[in-house]
């Protein structure tokens, strides 16, 4: 599976209710939520968004949660491709679990098959997902028969997750983050066999479920006190980064107005 053709064909999606709605920001937002559905199911959603759209009170939650993540990322407003504006609401969403709630809440009015979110590799075949925020009441990611699935740089925001690898099959994960309301969970270079349950900051194992550690991996329970949010003294905007990611820096950039600020990493601990 490729994320970033999900994310095309929800733009797509979008542009073409540009075509009866006017250009409207707020519609930015209505992509971010295309692109999280599975591909199949993106443009039946897209088609049925007429419907919603003459309903004031869904007009209203829709320009709601727009301003939110305008206020959060004012960038997702000022990029120029949808494409672009889609990844900047993803990292918005990711990194604000209030919003994560609100968004998966909305999902479920958006379309009832948001609430799963399945990958399924299966006969010697290859899916990977990088980059990518997932949200959705539960997560499944299955490979079998020499199979693999990679997990790269990805947050699942879900209630339950669940990897599977079975018949000589793996899931390799790498730098992803399992958020659910009961915790986090961050993996790092390495890969699950047999049937792994993951809920909040908890781990569970099924049968012939096991964990391989590549060189430098690890699983690491309660990720979320990694993160650290601070507001740029220059424009306000908000600021959230991996402490990991900032060790060995003197200074930071605004995302939103590029300032330089100054960092002393050995304020982390």
């Amino acid at each position: 599976m490729n994320q970033g053709s999900s994310i095309q064909i929800a733009a797509a999606a979008v542009r073409k209710i540009w075509e009866t709605h006017g250009i409207q920001q707020p519609f930015r937002f209505i992509g971010f939520c295309l692109s999280l559905l599975p591909v199949p199911v993106i443009q039946q959603v897209g088609q049925a968004l007429d419907r919603h759209l003459s309903d004031k009170a869904f007009q209203r939650e829709v320009e709601d949660l727009w301003s939110c993540i305008d206020d959060l990322n004012p960038l997702a407003g000022q990029v120029a491709t949808l494409e672009a504006a889609i990844q900047e609401i993803a990292k918005t969403v990711a990194a604000d679990p209030e919003v994560s709630a609100r968004v998966r809440k909305f999902l479920s009015k958006l379309g009832g098959q948001a609430n799963e979110f399945k990958v399924i590799t299966e006969g010697n075949s290859y899916q990977e997902i990088v980059g990518s925020v997932i949200i959705a009441d539960l997560a499944v990611f299955s490979a079998d028969s020499g199979s693999t699935n990679v997990l790269s740089g990805t947050v699942v925001n879900s209630g339950n997750t669940t990897l599977i690898a079975r018949n000589g099959s793996r899931n390799r994960v790498d730098n992803a983050r399992f958020a659910g309301d009961a915790g986090n969970l961050f993996m790092q270079k390495l890969a699950t066999n047999g049937r792994i349950d993951v809920a909040g900051s908890s781990v569970g194992f099924g049968i012939g479920g096991s964990i391989e550690f590549g060189v430098g991996g690890s699983l690491m329970f309660g990720s979320s006190q990694l993160d650290i949010t601070a507001t740029c003294p220059k424009c306000n905007a908000r600021i959230t980064a991996d402490k990991r990611e900032l060790l060995g820096y003197a200074s930071v950039q605004c995302p939103s107005c590029n300032a330089v600020l100054p960092f002393n990493p050995s304020t982390i601990r």
